[in-house]
C-alpha cells in the first residue's frame, strides 16, 4: 500500500506528504467525504508513512515498520471500525488507555478510527478528554462520511482534509492500468461508480450489478411497446433494498441519458452504455420533453427512497409513468 494506490485526490496527497517532510503532522485529523472514495486508503498510507523508518517521500515499503505495517502487526498502530453499527464509549475508553502508553517501537503511536460517525454521544464525550491535551506522540485520525453526526467540540479540534469525487478521466486511466480493464469497460464502471473507488471495485466484481442493468433496460422496453405487465414481476426485486432501488435509478437515469443524447447527436461516441445502443435507438422515439419529465420522476424517487416511503410501490409507479410518458 502506497500513494500510488490513491486514485485521484492529488491536492490532499501533497499536503499530507508536505506535513511529513516539514514535521508539521497535527495531533488530529479529520477526513470527511462520501462513501467509497479513498479517504481510509489515504489514512492508512499516511499513517503508515508516519510510522515508516526511512524519512522520504513516501513509505519505503522495506523497512521493519512498513513491513510489520503491511502484515496488519504494527504495535504502534491502531485501528476502530464499528462493532454492529456502532462504536461504543467501552471501546473509546480502552483507546484512551493505550494512548497512555508511549509508542513500542517508534517515535509515533497512530489511532484510526473508521466510520468516526458511528461514535455514539456518550463515545464522543469520552473522546474529547483525550482531544483536549493529547500526549505529544499520538496522532489520531477520524474518517467519517456524515461529519454532521460529531460533537462541533470535535469537529473544532480537527484539522480537516476534505475528499471530493474522483474525477472522471483518473478513475479511468487507474482502471486501465492498475486493474487491465479496456477502455470501453474502465468508462462504464466510472460512469456508474459516480466518483467512487469503492463502488468502482464493486461493479468490477459484480456480475449482478451486469444483471440488473439488462433487467432495467429491458424492462424499460417492456414498458414502451405495451408490455408493462413485467413491471410487477420486477418491482419486488429492484425494490428489494434501499441499495438495490438506488442502482435501478442510477441504472434508468444514465440509460436516458444516453436516450437524449443519441436524439440529439445520432452518434454513438456519446454514450455510455455502448453495447445498449439497439435499444437506445428504439427507446429513442421519446420527445424530449418527456424524458426530462421522466428524469424529474427519478430524482423525485431518489429523494422518497431516502425518506423510507414503499420502495417496491415507488418503483413499481415510477415504471408505470415511463409506460405512460411513452
Amino acid at each position: 500500500m502506497n500513494y500510488d494506490d490513491i486514485v485521484g485526490h492529488k491536492t490532499e496527497v501533497e499536503s499530507l506528504q508536505r506535513a511529513i517532510k516539514n514535521d508539521h503532522i497535527s495531533h488530529f485529523y479529520l477526513f470527511e467525504g462520501e462513501k467509497g472514495i479513498g479517504k481510509k486508503t489515504l489514512a492508512k498510507v499516511f499513517a503508515k508513512h508516519i510510522l515508516c523508518r526511512d524519512k522520504n517521500d513516501e513509505p519505503c515499503g522495506v523497512c521493519s515498520s512498513c513491513r510489520k505495517f503491511e502484515s496488519n502487526s504494527h504495535p504502534d498502530y491502531l485501528e476502530i471500525v464499528p462493532t454492529n453499527g456502532m462504536i461504543r464509549k467501552n471501546e473509546i475508553e480502552n483507546l484512551i488507555k493505550e494512548i497512555s502508553f508511549s509508542p513500542f517501537e517508534s517515535e509515533r503511536k497512530i489511532i484510526l478510527i473508521d466510520d468516526a460517525e458511528k461514535m455514539n454521544k456518550e463515545s464522543q464525550n469520552a473522546l474529547l478528554k483525550t482531544l483536549e491535551e493529547p500526549p505529544p506522540y499520538i496522532n489520531l485520525i477520524l474518517v467519517s462520511s456524515n461529519p454532521k453526526l460529531l460533537l462541533n467540540t470535535i469537529l473544532s479540534r480537527a484539522e480537516k482534509i476534505h475528499f471530493k469525487s474522483i474525477n472522471a478521466n483518473d478513475m479511468v486511466e487507474y482502471l486501465m492500468k492498475k486493474e487491465n480493464i479496456p477502455l470501453e469497460r474502465a468508462k462504464l464502471i466510472t460512469d456508474f461508480s459516480q466518483g467512487s473507488i469503492g463502488r468502482a471495485f464493486e461493479l468490477i466484481k459484480s456480475d449482478e450489478f451486469i444483471k440488473l442493468r439488462d433487467d432495467v433496460v429491458s424492462l424499460v422496453d417492456n414498458c414502451i411497446f405495451g408490455r408493462e405487465y413485467m413491471v410487477f414481476e420486477m418491482g419486488e426485486r429492484f425494490a428489494k433494498t434501499k441499495e438495490i432501488a438506488n442502482e435501478v435509478l442510477l441504472i434508468l437515469l444514465i440509460h436516458l441519458r444516453d436516450v437524449y443524447f443519441y436524439k440529439i447527436t445520432q452518434d454513438e461516441r456519446f454514450l455510455i452504455n455502448k453495447d445498449k445502443i439497439e435499444f437506445i435507438k428504439k427507446h429513442s422515439i421519446l420527445e424530449f420533453e418527456k424524458i426530462n419529465d421522466i428524469i424529474e420522476n427519478i430524482y423525485y424517487a431518489k429523494e422518497s427512497i431516502d425518506l423510507n416511503v414503499n420502495r417496491e410501490l415507488l418503483i413499481e409507479t415510477l415504471f408505470f409513468n415511463i409506460q405512460e410518458e411513452y
